[in-house]
């Protein structure tokens, strides 16, 4: 009976997450009542409250349930010390790219990170992810130029930049204007391009 009790509130749980990502997604997270997302649940407010304290608990546990598997898998693949960097940053990008494009919660999420900036706790989580995926990127870029790959003139730094500045506009643009190219089928030439510019 525990056992089941356990199942039933990770199940309810799932269910409040599911119908507050598609809400926030489509109306914006400050037009979203807890109300509306129990009732999209189909269960009461008060089981709201015994997941989640209020919406930037929700938004936390969206952030977690989509970005942190990137985040271990590009962990593992700082650790790979083997490998082309460059050659490991460009199957990330494409990995990222089909994501944003076939994975309609990975895209949810991305849209409303983009319009959290009424959430100061979204605001600092985006900041860190940012932060310390450019920070990840720029000791791939510092392998790749200690091994004579990064192009001649540009620095670990600036390159990370340039790659993560990229990555970050085509999401951002695909998101805005999706439909205008086919991002799953054009995604991978997409991140080859990217990093053809910076190898040398």
């Amino acid at each position: 009976m525990v056992r089941r009790t356990k199942e039933d509130a990770e199940k309810t749980r799932l269910q409040l997450l599911e119908a507050a990502l598609a809400l926030f997604s489509d109306k914006g997270i400050a037009n979203v009542t807890l109300a509306q997302i129990a009732s999209a649940s189909g269960v009461t407010r008060g089981a709201i409250y015994w997941h989640f304290k209020d919406k930037s608990q929700m938004l936390e546990a969206l952030w977690e349930r989509v970005f942190d598997p990137l985040d271990q898998h590009f962990a593992a693949q700082l650790e790979a010390d083997d490998e082309d960097p460059l050659e490991v940053l460009c199957n990330l990008g494409k990995r990222v790219l089909q994501e944003v494009a076939t994975n309609l919660q990975f895209q949810q999420v991305c849209r409303i990170s983009q319009q959290a900036a009424f959430d100061l706790q979204m605001i600092e989580r985006w900041n860190q992810f940012c932060q310390r995926s450019q920070k990840e990127v720029t000791v791939l870029m510092q392998r790749a130029r200690d091994r004579g790959l990064l192009r001649e003139g540009i620095t670990p730094e600036a390159a990370s930049l340039v790659a993560s500045g990229c990555f970050h506009g085509v999401i951002e643009r695909w998101l805005s204007v999706g439909g205008v190219v086919d991002l799953e089928r054009e995604g991978d030439a997409i991140a080859e391009a990217i990093f053809a510019g910076l190898r040398r």
